[in-house]
């Protein structure tokens, strides 16, 4: 979804100028009003949005991966668990 929202300006842009070039080529008497394309605090909007998603994803994506790690118990934890078990018999 990310990467749909930093791609969908620049889809915008190229239907745009394609839609354009398509109706000057048609009829070259026709005129065509051209308007601004997208505002750039639109622009940066989704730029920005779809770059925190995907941070997001990546973050999220690597945190489980940590968690599904079985991480090997070290010595001092397996000594400080032996110490526990001999004090309480």
């Amino acid at each position: 979804m990310g990467a749909v929202l930093i791609l969908a300006p620049i889809g915008a842009d190229w239907l745009f100028q394609h839609n354009l070039v398509v109706l000057l080529t048609k009829a070259p008497s026709s005129t065509a009003t051209l308007t601004v394309k997208l505002n750039d605090l639109y622009r940066f909007a989704c730029w920005i949005t779809g770059s925190l998603m995907i941070g997001i994803g990546i973050l999220g994506a690597l945190m489980n991966a940590r968690e599904a790690y079985d991480w090997p118990a070290s010595d001092d934890d397996d000594n400080e668990a032996e110490e526990k078990d001999e004090a309480e018999t």
